[in-house]
This record gives structure tokens, sequence and C-alpha cells, in this order.
């Protein structure tokens, strides 16, 4: 994302509250077997301002479409820093395991973690002229949804074996707290750790140590920005962790702030006017 035109030349879209305006939307029923959940962001920034926004990705692959282009970005173990001003617009669908591997052509620790582009470039003007069709947001969203699934759903018509016990995986992982060890998971799917880091590194390019926790970190951010007064010691015991020092440092390694100051950051801009 960065200096792209505004979306629409249909006329004036309906205005943003805010400079930035980012939206998570539920999949429908016919593509949830393809994508956990859609993020869609618009920004109109004033001349001469803008902003630098971080990132703590998912572990899974995101198709990220601009109003010129639409890619495939693997899941990087990295924040990740965005820079943006002017105007403009990212349609994202975050992909469940098995749809970034089918998309990617090959197996996602291919490409090192280096994004690529969608072999069908169509879609992105199919959802670019789906956001540029309505007048007020909403309208925008539903209809870039349902353009994207039209062409993902056709791209991905079925799922094999070990496409569903990659989605079944990552599920675990992202849903169940307690799976705080590898080799837990992968008794719990009847295999070896050895099996399982083969599959997380074909399917996602991470190691399933790397999975579970990013999935701690991100529950952890989530936590302190919704409850910056949340006792971090505990915090840390309920994520798994032996003692707040260990998770403090993991959390600053990935985040860049330690949990204290992120928490302190996120109580500062929930005072903030607007």
């Amino acid at each position: 994302m960065g200096d792209e035109a505004a979306v629409s030349s249909r006329g004036p879209l309906a205005p943003l509250e805010k400079p930035i305006d980012l939206r998570r939307c539920p999949t429908s029923s016919r593509a949830a077997r393809l994508v956990r959940h859609y993020w869609i962001v618009e920004y109109r920034f004033p001349p001469g301002s803008s902003r630098d926004v971080p990132i703590l990705v998912y572990p899974a692959c995101n198709v990220v479409i601009e109003p010129q282009r639409a890619r495939l970005y693997p899941p990087s173990p990295e924040l990740e820093e965005r820079h943006l001003e002017g105007s403009g617009m990212a349609f994202g669908a975050l992909l469940r395991p098995a749809t970034g591997l089918r998309l990617a052509g090959r197996p996602i620790e291919e490409l090192a973690g280096a994004s690529a582009d969608l072999a069908d470039g169509a879609v992105a003007a199919r959802v670019r002229d789906a956001m540029a069709g309505g007048a007020d947001i909403a309208s925008r969203h539903t209809a870039a949804i349902a353009a994207f699934e039209s062409w993902l759903t056709a791209r991905v018509p079925a799922l094999g074996a070990d496409d569903e016990l990659m989605n079944a995986v990552a599920d675990a992982v992202e849903g169940d707290a307690e799976l705080t060890r590898v080799d837990e998971l992968a008794a719990r799917f009847g295999m070896g750790a050895r099996r399982l880091e083969r599959l997380t590194a074909r399917y996602l390019g991470l190691s399933p140590k790397w999975m579970i926790q990013r999935r701690r970190l991100q529950e952890a951010a989530a936590r302190l920005g919704a409850e910056p007064t949340t006792e971090l010691s505990g915090l840390a015991a309920e994520l798994g962790y032996a003692d707040y020092p260990h998770f403090s440092r993991d959390f600053a390694a990935t985040v860049g702030v330690t949990p204290r100051e992120f928490a302190a950051a996120a109580a500062t801009a929930r005072r903030a006017p607007g």
C-alpha cells in the first residue's frame, strides 16, 4: 500500500470518518473453506499528511488487491510496516493454508518470504470495479467480496486430504490456547513432529513452533489493545509462558516494543480524541 490513486473514477465516494477506515468482513458460506476473513482498508490523508502502520501478521497467506495489482503475500516472521499517504485502498483476503498453496502453485517455503503476482490479473480489475461502484462503504465491500469469491471458488474448486489436514492444524493452533507445544499439536493429529514440520513448511513456509508463538503474541496484542490495564505477569501465564521476562522478550522481538510499552501506547490512543 502506498501512493495509489483514488479508487473511484465514477463520482465521489462516501466520506471517511477518519483518515484510515479499516474493516474486517466475514466470508460467505461458499468460501469459508478457502478464506478466514477479509480486511478492507480505505485511506485519504490531507496533503502533506501520512502514517506508518505496523502490522503483526497472522500465520497465513494474504491476497492483497490494490487498484493496479493483485499479489499473494506469504506470512512474514517479522513485524511489517506500511507507509500510507495520499488516498487509496487495499482489499485483503486472509487465506486458509490450502488456498495459499493452491494460488502460489508451489510450496510456500519456496517463495522465501517474497510476494508473488497472482497468475490471473483479472481479479484486480473485478475487485477494483466493485469498490468503485458503490456510494457507501458497506455496499462497496459487499460487492468486492462477491467479485473476489466468484473468482476464487472457480480457481480452487476442491481440496485434497493434505489440504484439509493443514487447514485443521491451523484451526487447532488458532482456536485452542491449551496447545503450547509442537509435540502436543503433532500428537493431536496422529503424526510425528517431523511430518508436522514438513507440512507447515509446505503450506505456510513456517515452523509449527512459530505458528504457536505467533498465536500467543496475537492474542497478547489484542488483549492489551482492548484492555491496556491487563496484569502482564498473569497474561504471560495464561498464554503458557513460564515467566514474564520470557514473554516480554518474545513480544519485544516481534512487535518492536515491550508489552508494558505497548499497553501504555494503547492506553494513550484510547484517551485521544477522535
